[in-house]
């Protein structure tokens, strides 16, 4: 096991430096009080305690900075690290009065270390056992030679600078770099911050990040988790005004100023949202910045870019990112083959400039591909580099599957925002197969760090997407602990310093279950996501409603955006559970393109396609390229088996997100209808994809379109009846099996099994008929199956003829005539 050395001044000892061994353990310490022998030690111990240390960790406060031991211990640890007998040094600064330009500080140390004030001595433990854990994780030499690799930009670079040394401007308190993710904003800003003198090329950013369902509070949080300041009260941030927020947050930007940091954000629509709009509560901390207050806070990596750029602050700067142009790609294309030995020829040049898009993660992708399969392979396979986000997904996930505790890790960080090593730990002690692990998904970019000291691990979005669409669940093994661990942090939740990662889960995790939170530890994030996994996950619509309306009390206090998302989650379970009264109470309440979409979407459950359509339609003309909306078209569109208008929209959702199973079960509905040319061999294709997803939901669509495959293609009714059953049979809870077989009923003309069919999907949901026209469609069918085609048309007359189009309603009955 890697032990840390402790080398504190004695007056620490006991205000500090005890805590931190207290928190860290023995087993991982030389620490004076218990290591070495009793009486004075002396500079033998020393050397022998450092022999048996791995880690140095130096206290730097005012009185070590004076001691003769210390100032030893010190010179003895650089003289290890430079002979490779000490694998890392650790500098933590305790005394808030010291800073990193102190003379009494070595110079080697003063430029080599991003040297932090971490006030509490639980987060220094942290940061420690994150530094002994990392180095076993010797990372490939090359990682850092690819995450240095810059190429162009030089306009943009220049724009940076000249607002950095503008004589007519103060200089700017926050830097907006917006784009893409993947374009390279990262990479550019830290140049730009370089070039500019702000920073140097040993630097490494204090990051944090922010979703798209978070806001102030958790912004609060996260600053205070970095461990800059002292204790402050930040209980009951639900029930604070905007003011008392502002407030704790100036306080946390003073220490952060005093430790000469820059704050990292990685924004996904919390401060930059969706629609270009600067969050009111950051533009407020923004204005709260004196004119004379020059230091840069927030660097801030925006997923968005501001609609109205001319309306920001002038404490703010922004710069947007393009893809890189021709010229650039081709540079780092050949930059990156470069560290590989990999020479390109002429017509692997001319592929790429005719199929690269600009995105230097793609550039990457591509020299990775020629490492694995060879050149020739990327020439035969050119499409790779164009729709390289769904492949690398596919291949990365692809690579793991086969080995349990690749997938296991991958499933247990994919149900985090982000996790601590200390909490990982708990699920999985850490042996040395999962910390090979994880140093190859940082390798690979898969995971990421995230901290003052990199003590968090947060997955790659894309494939905690992928993992979140596709519901695989997590083994029981770790469902148990999460259990275990939620009931008993929940009674120990006064304790200070709790890690961050496990509080944010664990709340979450009490409100799925319904286990009591104290509400001064809740914030309306805590439920959004909350909502959001019920909603996606559990289909708990009840809960959802009550979750709502528990934190639509506080909603004085709450941001527009916070306010607006939790609305609208309750909008969306109201008209699920068919509560219409409420659901247009309260859809009232929201912006008017979320509006359009929920009527639509309640009219469709409710049978209305008119109004249903309608209401879409009216959303896409605001949201003209909205996926959702299209998504939503297409649901109404095979609802009422018009394959035809459903086709276009199927086929361009599918084309955006191809590795999604809803997608691709759309299209596949459509093709089987519309039977566009080579129709047959799309449809082979695409139930390949199903199978290769392999998941729980994409095996019960596999199979559901492998018996309508075989009724259509090869006309087999008793092989397609056996396939479709034995699906029934693995996957009871979901309705589509039983849609597939009363397809297959109504092909080979079998109208008793098809009404017997018919009658288990109904007791699936016994509200279904009573609100969704395919359950009406297939009953109308079923009669004239029958032979009771004037009872079918009555059941026509009665519930479809006012809910569906005419010229809908006229094909159904010649459809039916034809039986």
């Amino acid at each position: 096991m890697a032990k840390a050395f402790l080398s504190h001044s004695s007056i620490d000892k006991k205000r500090y430096v005890s805590i931190v061994h207290k928190y860290l353990g023995q087993s991982k310490c030389i620490y004076d009080e218990v290591s070495f022998e009793e009486g004075m030690k002396n500079y033998e111990e020393i050397l022998s305690g450092l022999d048996r240390s791995d880690l140095f960790v130096l206290f730097i406060s005012n009185d070590s900075l004076d001691s003769e031991w210390v100032q030893k211990e010190i010179l003895n640890s650089y003289d290890k690290l430079k002979k490779g007998e000490l694998q890392r040094i650790f500098p933590i600064i305790i005394d808030e009065n010291i800073t990193y330009k102190d003379h009494r500080i070595p110079d080697w140390m003063r430029k080599e270390y991003n040297i932090q004030y971490i006030s509490r001595p639980k987060l220094a433990a942290r940061r420690i056992n994150q530094r002994l854990i990392e180095i076993s994780w010797q990372y490939h030499p090359l990682v850092k030679e690819k995450n240095n690799l810059f190429v162009g930009r030089n306009q943009q670079i220049s724009e940076f600078e000249e607002r950095f040394d503008s004589f007519d401007l103060n200089a700017p308190n926050c830097v907006f770099v917006c784009g893409l993710e993947k374009i390279g904003r990262k990479s550019f800003n830290k140049k730009a911050l370089i070039k500019c003198s702000i920073i140097k090329e040993s630097y490494e950013f204090t990051k944090i990040s922010l979703d798209i369902n978070e806001s102030v509070e958790d912004f609060i949080l996260k600053l205070y988790d970095l461990g800059f300041s002292e204790e402050i009260d930040i209980k009951n941030l639900m029930f604070k005004t905007i003011d008392e927020k502002l407030s704790l947050i100036n306080q946390l930007l003073i220490d952060i100023n005093k430790a000469k940091e820059i704050i990292q954000v990685i924004d996904n629509g919390c401060i930059v949202s969706p629609s270009g709009e600067l969050a009111d509560w950051f533009d407020s901390i923004i204005n709260s910045f004196t004119e004379h207050d020059d230091y840069l806070y927030f660097n801030i990596i925006s997923k968005y870019r501001f609609y109205k750029a001319y309306n920001l602050n002038k404490k703010i700067y922004h710069i947007n990112l393009s893809e890189l142009d021709p010229k650039e790609r081709i540079g780092l294309l050949k930059r990156y083959a470069n560290l590989f030995e990999i020479v390109l020829d002429e017509e692997a040049i001319d592929i790429f400039k005719n199929t690269l898009q600009g995105f230097p993660e793609q550039i990457f992708y591509c020299i990775d591909i020629i490492r694995a399969q060879g050149i020739n392979y990327l020439k035969e396979n050119s499409y790779l580099i164009v729709e390289y986000n769904t492949e690398k997904v596919k291949e990365l996930i692809k690579q793991y599957e086969e080995n349990t505790e690749s997938l296991n890790l991958l499933l247990l960080l994919s149900e985090f925002d982000f996790i601590s090593i200390d909490f990982l730990n708990e699920f999985i002690s850490l042996s040395e197969n999962y910390i090979g692990l994880i140093k190859e998904f940082i390798i690979n970019g898969i995971c990421e760090h995230l901290g003052a000291s990199k003590e968090y691990i947060r997955l790659n979005d894309g494939i905690r997407d992928y993992i979140s669409r596709t519901r695989t669940s997590m083994p029981r093994e770790f469902k148990d602990i999460i259990k275990k661990h939620t009931e008993a942090f929940v009674n120990s939740i006064e304790e200070s310093d709790n890690d961050l990662s496990e509080v944010v889960y664990t709340i979450r995790n009490s409100l799925k279950n319904g286990i009591a939170v104290p509400n001064e530890y809740l914030i309306p994030s805590h439920f959004l996501k909350t909502i959001n996994e019920l909603y996606d996950k559990g289909k708990k619509y009840h809960t959802i409603i009550e979750l709502a309306d528990r934190v639509l009390e506080n909603s004085t206090f709450m941001d527009k955006h916070i306010l607006n998302e939790i609305t609208y989650m309750l909008c969306l379970s109201l008209a699920r559970i068919g509560s219409s009264d409420r659901f247009f109470k309260e859809v009232g309440n929201l912006k008017k393109e979320d509006r359009y979409y929920l009527l639509g979407f309640y009219f469709r459950l409710s049978g209305n396609i008119g109004l249903a359509k309608e209401n879409i339609e009216k959303f896409l003309n605001i949201k003209k390229n909205s996926i959702k909306g299209r998504r939503e078209l297409v649901q109404i569109y095979i609802d009422i088996e018009d394959f035809e208008n459903a086709f276009s929209y199927a086929k361009e959702i599918y084309d955006y997100e191809k590795l999604n199973p809803y997608n691709i079960l759309a299209y596949i509905r459509c093709l089987f209808k519309v039977k566009t040319d080579n129709y047959k061999l799309t449809i082979e294709e695409l139930i390949n994809d199903l199978k290769l997803i392999n998941t729980d939901i994409s095996n019960e669509m596999y199979y559901s379109v492998k018996a309508e495959y075989i009724s259509t293609f090869e006309n087999d009714r008793d092989t397609a009846l056996a396939i479709i059953d034995e699906c029934i049979g693995r996957f009871p809870d979901t309705p589509f099996p039983l849609l597939t077989k009363i397809e297959i009923c109504e092909k080979f003309r079998l109208p008793e099994l098809m009404v017997e069919t018919l009658h288990k999907l109904k007791a699936k949901n016994p509200k279904a008929n009573t609100y969704n026209n395919t359950i009406n469609i297939l009953e109308v069918k079923s009669l004239a199956l029958s032979g009771k085609l004037g009872e079918s048309l009555r059941l026509i007359d009665s519930k479809l003829k006012n809910k569906l189009p005419k010229e809908n309603i006229d094909k159904l009955i010649e459809k039916l005539k034809q039986y």
